[in-house]
């Protein structure tokens, strides 16, 4: 009996190990394509999301806002599917829309190809990433208008992106690189709306170690949204002149930054310019992390609508932004709005961000 037991769980033990080698090669052979296609494609992707919220206070007018926000919310994903080949997606769950969608196809470091919705290649600081930037309002006047970021109303508002083609590379060992984009120039989720395209270039020179500088411009022809009170002579379905120039450099030496650019837009017969620096000073260094963890930030920012009316505006900017985590930190601003021939007014911007 003792023995007839015995072999019972030497055989019971046989199959349990048996059964361990066979089943997993089993469930591996009975994999769909499907599986097997998510298998491989799952360390090529990278996810991420960021979250941006605060409170303003303004005094405009004789009249005061006080209000918490959030101002967006999105997610994207990006895929190294082959050594060549890659794409993004990205959804800014804020306001529901698809921000960004492109396939791009780099055979070689000095020449690329972008297609799809994505962000337009005009001035250094519309490429940066919102999570990058250092103030609460995000961009300088000139750069959220002349690149239709917002607060253009013949453009629409469109985050600073459009549809189309862009070409791209690096050269001189990576210390000069470009773009040239034929886009629609109607911005994003939208059909162009008039057969003209819009040509973008820029050029991004690395001079020293310290020192970059760089250049682009927009040639195209843009298709009224809306009306604007400070260019008069186009109405709501006007096709009409829309070029755009920038010139500018960033310097940055260990932790400090400085960043600053000129531009100029035509559109129709009305002239704008504007000028912008914004710089970034740590003032308290977490040296086992090897990043900061307390900035202090500085901006002026000029912008002129129409050069042959009462419509410029400066505001100047100092604030504070604590890092508590990689990614993570929260800032507090006060901006001072100097309308040309307007009352000055005062904001008061606070915001926490939370990205992974």
């Amino acid at each position: 009996m003792k023995r007839t037991l015995k072999t019972v769980k030497h055989l019971t033990l046989a199959l349990t190990i048996s059964l361990s080698s066979i089943v997993p090669s089993m469930a591996q052979e009975e994999k769909s394509p499907v599986q097997e296609l998510v298998g491989k494609l799952k360390d090529r992707l990278t996810v991420h999301a960021y979250g941006q919220a605060g409170y303003t206070y303004e005094d405009k007018g004789g009249e005061t806002l006080s209000t918490f926000d959030l101002k967006r919310v999105v997610a994207f994903v990006n895929a190294q599917v082959t050594p060549k080949w890659s794409f993004l997606f990205m959804h800014n769950f804020g306001n529901n829309t698809v921000q960004e969608f492109w396939v791009d196809y780099s055979p070689k470091t000095w020449i690329g190809f972008r297609v799809g919705q994505q962000k337009t290649s005009l001035t250094i600081e519309n490429p940066l990433a919102p999570t990058d930037l250092e103030l609460v309002s995000l961009n300088a006047q000139s750069v959220a208008a002349l690149t239709g970021i917002f607060s253009d109303p013949l453009y629409g508002n469109n985050a600073g992106r459009d549809i189309g083609l862009v070409i791209h590379g690096r050269l001189l060992e990576g210390s000069l690189s470009y773009e040239i984009g034929v886009m629609n120039g109607q911005g994003i989720n939208k059909k162009d709306g008039n057969s003209d395209k819009d040509i973008v270039a820029k050029v991004d020179f690395c001079a020293t170690s310290w020192l970059d500088m760089s250049v682009s411009g927009q040639k195209g022809r843009g298709h009224a949204v809306g009306t604007a009170g400070y260019n008069p002579g186009i109405n709501v379905g006007d096709d009409y002149r829309r070029d755009r120039l920038s010139a500018g450099m960033r310097l940055h030496y260990d932790l400090v930054s400085l960043r600053s650019e000129a531009l100029w837009g035509w559109d129709g017969d009305v002239k704008s310019r504007g000028i912008y620096a914004t710089a970034l000073i740590p003032v308290l260094v977490d040296k086992e992390k090897g990043g900061q963890m307390l900035d202090v930030i500085g901006s002026i920012d000029y912008f002129d609508r129409n050069t042959d009316m009462t419509v410029a505006q400066t505001n100047v900017v100092a604030g504070l932004q604590y890092w508590f985590y990689k990614f993570c930190r929260v800032q507090a601003q006060w901006v001072r709005c100097c309308p040309k021939g307007g009352e000055h007014y005062n904001s008061i911007q606070c915001q926490a961000q939370i990205a992974f």
